[in-house]
């Protein structure tokens, strides 16, 4: 596993847990989020954070999300019930 991929996991399994998220460990400075499902635009370590609170908060109702493993990993949420990281 490269070690892109287990950081990947690393930072899926604090999401899936709702643990704080080191930002600068995980997240470079020139973060960038455009996720047309929520309308939501982010940047940088503070679009980063905006996106890490809402994610952990006890208000987020989504399925665990998991990393699939391949030459570009890919994080999406995971529906076999199970918890996943």
């Amino acid at each position: 596993m490269s070690s892109q991929t287990a950081m990947l996991r690393e930072l899926i399994a604090r999401f899936n847990e709702r643990k704080p998220i080191e930002i600068e460990r995980y997240f470079t400075p020139d973060f960038e989020l455009d996720d047309p499902g929520s309308g939501a635009r982010r940047s940088g370590h503070e679009g980063a954070r905006a996106m890490a609170s809402a994610a952990t908060s006890s208000r987020f109702q989504a399925r665990p999300l998991k990393v699939v493993a391949g030459s570009t990993p890919v994080i999406c949420t995971d529906t076999s019930g199970r918890s996943a990281s």
